[in-house]
């Protein structure tokens, strides 16, 4: 006999809960592509990790296990493998990190990241400026607010 759908949810929840427990950053509590793994098997995220390339001189010790030095004292190269793995975990970038946005999140994140994006943006021409290059305007959710008239300061 098949699942009912609550099983389907509930199943999916825990899958996801267990990936963000298990391959989240133990500092930061998120996802992320560039993790580096101390010698002590601990894994820690770049941005948690380093500054300017440089061990920030709080982690000197493992957060996790309290080693000392578990950690290069300069950024490693990440290797490409590692990042593809974090990928196939279901760890993705934003879709519009292009205009600026730089988050990192699970797939079944994105969706909501989405909805509140301040990356998301969409060319406007306005008739009188069609030689020149486009206007950049924010999206608005209300139509009424999305004239371009309406947008001018």
């Amino acid at each position: 006999m098949g699942k009912t759908k609550w099983e389907v949810l509930h199943a999916d929840v825990e899958k996801q809960e267990f990936y963000e427990q298990r391959f989240n950053c133990v500092v930061c509590l998120e996802p992320k592509l560039e993790m580096v793994y101390g010698n002590c098997q601990h894994k820690l995220c770049t941005d948690c990790l380093y500054v300017n390339k440089i061990l920030r001189s709080n982690m000197h010790k493992c957060p996790i296990c309290g080693r000392i030095n578990s950690f290069p004292l300069i950024l490693p190269d990440i290797p490409d493998d590692n990042i593809e793995n974090q990928k196939c975990l279901g760890i993705t970038q934003c879709c519009h990190r292009d205009r600026g946005c730089t988050v990192t999140l699970w797939k079944w994140e994105l969706e909501d990241h989405l909805k509140t994006c301040q990356g998301q943006s969409e060319d406007i021409v306005c008739a009188k400026r069609k030689k020149k290059s486009p206007v950049r305007r924010k999206l608005l959710s209300d139509p009424v607010r999305r004239s371009p008239r309406l947008l001018k300061k």
